[in-house]
């Protein structure tokens, strides 16, 4: 087998279960935090353009 087509060590030791959980747990939080901005500018939106951050 040519080492181009070899499955690299790190691969196949990896701990499979963790790295699925911190990818799944990224994504939520990042759409997390879009979800947050995308409510914060229906918000603006909703007061004619008006940012509401000023009037506090």
């Amino acid at each position: 087998m040519s080492a181009g087509t070899q499955t690299p060590r790190a691969w196949v030791t990896a701990p499979l279960p963790q790295i699925v959980e911190r990818l799944g747990m990224a994504i939520a939080e990042g759409q997390f935090a879009l979800d947050r901005n995308a409510v914060e500018m229906a918000k603006v939106m909703g007061d004619g353009g008006r940012d509401r951050r000023r009037d506090l």
